[in-house]
């Protein structure tokens, strides 16, 4: 039965889907028509046996003509054959009154299914055009006398028609449904390509969205030195791609964690050096220990038992992130949310990526610092050598003074200047050392140079006891 029953199943074109359908409508239509045609053959009467053979026959050709893929052919040729094979039959049946007559119903059905509504129109108006003609025919006496028909015989063959009738429309109906649930399946998939696209074009914003933040925090690190300049830059940068309500950068040092800046940190927790021990006791030891890339936890209060205490217990998600240099843990960004699971994933990607360039703020900061100081103490090692070198220079001046001049002391006031200038000093003074009568070793100021502003120590008198001894 099974090969039997394949024998009967139509052409499948596998680029062409709409002649697939017309050959599987062409199929169950033609299958129809040979019943159709044996069935009348049993009950029509002897002298019509000819028209059933004739139907038989023009289905068999239609069948196989459709199985070798002429679907448009072998359509045209069942309408037109039995539209022909039927108007002859209803003139050799005697016109419009034979039941034969109601037959031309079924081509015009052929034609709806098969061919579009040009075709059925034309075969409708011929229909009609036919019946007037054949009552035109009858009052002439035109016709054949018709065969008489008894009741059974015109129920029988109108059940035919009937039949086919119900046959054909089950097959519109159920074209017309294929079509709603096509035109149904297609506007869904037209409706799913827009949100895919408009999925696409807000996922594209959002990603270029987070490449301009990238970008413009790359571009503070890259403009400025300032530490808390590039740290306040990269928190309102994050804040744009990633929710979170208050932020805040630590440092470690050595097993504590110090506050160093943060954007919207409550004042109790925002003080400069706030410090935390580096334990089993806080939650972000998971990260500093190098045991997790990232801390993501969606129910803190639940969860963290160190953010169970003010001023923490305002924190209800939280996304922790180290801060790394050179391999090594320097510290950790904190990103703290009012809401449960307030981030997620992609937020924790993003958050490492900012964490990385406040780690690059950091060295750089630190960088920076370490040059500075280095710069200022060469400074200083400069204007140390450079004010050596004038001492050189003004001792030098007085050695020549002393031996160009018959008496130093009138050179004495020139030198003391220098020297004092020189060195930056208020004063400048010269000693002289002697003895006193019990022979204690004295020193007496004798001249001295003052700065414009400064009192003048010489009419003080000092006088120093000097200890000559060696230590």
């Amino acid at each position: 039965m099974k090969r039997i029953t394949q024998n009967f199943v139509s052409p499948v074109f596998a680029d062409d889907e709409e002649k697939t359908r017309n050959a599987r409508l062409l199929n169950i239509i033609t299958i129809s028509s040979f019943f159709s045609a044996l069935a009348y053959s049993l009950i029509a009467p002897a002298g019509y046996a000819i028209y059933s053979r004739v139907g038989v026959g023009l289905t068999l050709i239609v069948w196989l003509v459709m199985q070798r893929g002429h679907i448009r052919a072998a359509s045209i040729m069942l309408v037109a054959g039995v539209n022909i094979l039927i108007a002859g039959l209803v003139i050799a049946a005697g016109g419009v009154n034979a039941p034969e007559y109601g037959g031309l119903i079924v081509p015009i059905l052929f034609a709806g299914l098969l061919l579009g509504w040009r075709v059925t129109v034309s075969l409708t108006i011929f229909s009609v055009l036919f019946g007037a003609v054949l009552i035109q025919a009858d009052s002439l006496s035109l016709l054949p006398e018709p065969s008489p028909h008894s009741p059974a015989l015109s129920w029988s063959i109108n059940s035919i028609y009937f039949i086919l009738a119900g046959i054909f429309l089950t097959l519109a109906l159920q074209m017309i449904n294929d079509a709603l649930r096509g035109a149904k399946r297609e506007l869904s998939e037209r409706r799913q390509i827009e949100r895919e696209r408009e999925n696409l074009i807000s996922e594209l914003e959002t990603k270029n969205e987070e490449s301009e933040t990238l970008r413009e925090s790359l571009s503070s690190i890259v403009g400025t030195l300032e530490f808390s300049q590039i740290i306040e830059n990269i928190l309102d940068q994050i804040k744009r791609v990633v929710p979170y309500d208050s932020a805040s950068i630590w440092r470690v040092e050595g097993n504590v964690q110090k506050y160093i800046a943060g954007r919207y940190v409550p004042p109790e927790i925002a003080i400069q050096g706030a410090e935390f021990p580096i334990d089993e006791g806080n939650s972000a030891s998971p990260i500093l220990n190098g045991k997790l890339p990232y801390i993501l936890n969606h129910d803190v209060q639940a969860q963290l038992k160190d953010f169970q205490e003010a001023p923490h217990t305002y924190v209800q998600s939280w996304l922790a992130i180290p801060l790394k240099t050179r391999g090594q843990i320097i510290g950790l960004i904190a990103l703290d949310g009012k809401e449960k699971n307030q981030f997620n994933e992609h937020h924790a990607e993003l958050a490492v990526i900012f964490a990385n360039q406040v780690a690059i703020a950091l060295e750089n900061s630190r960088l920076f610092s370490e040059l500075q100081s280095e710069l200022t103490e060469r400074k200083q090692a400069e204007a140390e050598l450079r004010q050596r070198e004038s001492i050189l220079e003004d001792v030098a001046d007085a050695a020549n003074l002393f031996l160009q001049s018959s008496d130093w002391t009138l050179e004495i006031d020139v030198i003391l200047e220098k020297l004092g200038k020189t060195i930056n000093a208020s004063h400048a003074y010269l000693f002289e050392n002697h003895s006193s009568e019990d022979g204690v070793k004295l020193a007496t100021m004798r001249f001295e140079w003052t700065a414009p502003g400064y009192p003048s120590d010489l009419e003080k008198s000092i006088i120093y006891k000097l200890t000559l001894e060696r230590g």
